[in-house]
């Protein structure tokens, strides 16, 4: 997604903000697919948030992305809908 090559002098810092996994190139297809796969076990509530919340992040400073993202409606949704009140009852 980065559009160039990572090298060791530059992936340090690069791979800590935005890599979940290196694979081999013959590998890429389906370990994406098992990260696909691990997203859609989460609540659909909790994974529309979090790209809300990552989407704001990117367009303002965190304290505005953060004010912003908790006064949303996706947010109060998700804190106030069946979901979270559900995983509560588990833990």
């Amino acid at each position: 997604m980065a559009g160039f090559f990572l090298d060791d002098h530059n992936s340090r810092s690069f791979l800590s903000l935005s890599v979940n996994a290196v694979v081999e190139r013959s590998n890429v297809l389906s370990t994406a697919l098992d990260v696909a796969r691990q997203i859609t076990l989460n609540s659909p509530d909790s994974v529309q948030s979090t790209k809300e919340g990552l989407m704001l992040a990117q367009k303002h400073h965190f304290e505005e992305a953060v004010r912003t993202h908790s006064l949303s409606l996706v947010s109060k949704r998700l804190y106030n809908g069946e979901n979270v009140k559900a995983s509560g009852l588990i833990f």
